[in-house]
């Protein structure tokens, strides 16, 4: 996996959006990209917005540039 975020970090800046509260994200995150030196990015629960359906990422909320 490291191979692959290495190539693609070359193009692109990763990251992860999730709906996951940041302590559980971060415990998954941290045994994928343990140096922090791919995944640049982290929104979490926080930043979704909650309806009665459960949480909705607004990716119209972030400049992402």
């Amino acid at each position: 996996m490291t191979h692959f975020l290495q190539a693609m970090s070359e193009f692109f800046t990763l990251g992860v959006y999730t709906a996951s509260d940041q302590a559980y994200a971060d415990a998954i995150l941290e045994v994928i990209d343990p140096s922090r030196e791919f995944l640049k990015l982290r929104l979490y629960r926080e930043q979704c917005i909650a309806t009665d359906f459960g949480y909705v990422k607004d990716l119209l909320a972030f400049d992402l540039a």
